[in-house]
């Protein structure tokens, strides 16, 4: 069973899901639409 793996600092949890969400988003500008910029939002850094 996988488990999520949390950094143990206050807002890990935060950095956590931001880094997913980033390296979707990331991926799929590299693969499926350079048009795709998402992963380039400031909400991300």
């Amino acid at each position: 069973m996988a488990t999520s793996n949390t950094f143990h600092f206050e807002g890990g949890e935060y950095l956590t899901k931001m880094g997913v969400a980033w390296f979707v988003s990331y991926k799929y500008h590299q693969v499926i639409d350079k048009n795709h910029m998402n992963w380039n939002n400031e909400k991300y850094s």
